[in-house]
C-alpha cells in the first residue's frame, strides 16, 4: 500500500479569508479532512467534494475526541494512502497541539509537512489595529497561556514589570486572580489592556480597559468564544472600531470555493 501524507494546516484566527495559499493548496488536494473548532463556517465551501470531513474540535473543555484519539485518526487515514489535512485553528505550533501530532507521525514514519497559519496572536490584534511591538512605545511582546501560571514570585515580578505588550490565552477564567497577582508585584492599576473575544462567525469584540476597571466591574462576555487578554501601553493605540479584515473581502469563500467544485 502507497504512503500516505499528512498536512498540517493552520487555517488562521477563526475566518476563511485567513487562511494562506500554501493553506488552500493542501485542501484542495486532500482525501481526509480533520478540522477544528473556532472556525467559520465557510471553511466547509473550502473543502473537496470528495473529501471526508471529520470534526475533532474541542471547545471551552468540550472535546469531540481526546489528543490521542486524534493523532490516532490521523495516522489510521494516512496509513491507508490518503492525503490527509489536519486543519488547526491559527497556527499549528503556537498554543496548540501540533507538536504532538508532528510527534505521532513521526512515530510512524509518515511524511508530512506543516503549513504555518496566522496565529490570533497577531491576527485577533491586527483585527482592531493593536501593534505587538511599536518603536515608540512597547517594542517588544510575550505570549503566555493563562490557565497554568507557575507560582513563582520572581516570574510574576518579571512580568509586572514587563515593558511590551502581553498577550495572554486562555487567561479568562483566572482573569481576576492573574491581575491582583500582577499589582501585589507591583504593575500600575492604570494599566490599560484589551479583551479581544472571537465569534463563530469569525468575527471579534474588543473591550479596551483598564487592569483597575476590570477588576472593579469585570466582563461580560459577548458569546461563548475565546478571548485573548492584551497588556501594556501599545493597547491606547488600538482602533475599536477598525474594519475587520473579513468584512474586506466577504466574497472570497465563493470565489475561492469554484476551484474546487
Amino acid at each position: 500500500m502507497r504512503s500516505g501524507f499528512v498536512a498540517l494546516v493552520g487555517a488562521g484566527p477563526g475566518h476563511v479569508d485567513y487562511l494562506t495559499l500554501a493553506g488552500l493548496k493542501a485542501l484542495q488536494k486532500a482525501e481526509v479532512i480533520l478540522y477544528d473548532a473556532l472556525l467559520s463556517a465557510e471553511f466547509r465551501q473550502l473543502f473537496p467534494k470528495r473529501a471526508k470531513a471529520i470534526y475533532v474540535g474541542k471547545r471551552c473543555g468540550r472535546h469531540a475526541l481526546a489528543q490521542h484519539q486524534i493523532n490516532a485518526l490521523i495516522v489510521a487515514h494516512a496509513e491507508k494512502g490518503k492525503f490527509v489535512v489536519r486543519l488547526k485553528g491559527g497556527d499549528p505550533f503556537i498554543f496548540g497541539r501540533g507538536a504532538e501530532e508532528v510527534a505521532a507521525l513521526r512515530e510512524a514514519d509518515i511524511e508530512y509537512r506543516v503549513i504555518p497559519g496566522v496565529s490570533a496572536l497577531n491576527g485577533i490584534a491586527a483585527s482592531f489595529a493593536l501593534p505587538l511591538t511599536l518603536r515608540t512605545g512597547g517594542n517588544e511582546f510575550r505570549a503566555i497561556q493563562g490557565h497554568q501560571l507557575p507560582d513563582d514570585p520572581q516570574w510574576w515580578q518579571d512580568l509586572a514589570r514587563y515593558k511590551g505588550t502581553v498577550a495572554i490565552f486562555m487567561g479568562l477564567e483566572k482573569l481576576q486572580s492573574t491581575l491582583e497577582k500582577l499589582l501585589a508585584h507591583g504593575r500600575d492599576p492604570a494599566s490599560p489592556l484589551a479583551l479581544i473575544e472571537s465569534a463563530d462567525d469569525g468575527s471579534s469584540h474588543a473591550f479596551p480597559t483598564t487592569i483597575q476597571t476590570i477588576l472593579a466591574l469585570g466582563y461580560q462576555r459577548v458569546g461563548h468564544g475565546p478571548v485573548i487578554v492584551y497588556l501594556g501601553e501599545n493597547v491606547r493605540f488600538m482602533d475599536t472600531k477598525a474594519q475587520t479584515f473579513h468584512n474586506l473581502f466577504q466574497e472570497a469563500p465563493h470565489v475561492l470555493s469554484a476551484h474546487f467544485h
